[in-house]
């Protein structure tokens, strides 16, 4: 496993975690759909990001 991941995955993690739990209240306290739309878009784009970090560790190849 590459270092990079390492290190890469625990923000990755804490950041999609945190998405989830804005998208999750605005459900819950009933924001309105505009709420709802803009932190799915959100969400989206973390997972979006994620993944392409993670196909740019894959490029890199290993480091450690």
């Amino acid at each position: 496993m590459s270092i990079l991941y390492i290190l890469f995955a625990p923000l990755a993690l804490y950041i999609v975690n945190q998405r989830i739990t804005f998208l999750s209240t605005a459900i819950q306290e009933k924001k309105g759909t505009g709420a709802v739309k803009s932190e799915s878009l959100f969400l989206g784009i973390t997972l979006l990001f994620v993944a392409l970090m993670v196909i740019v560790i894959q490029s890199v190849g290993p480091l450690g």
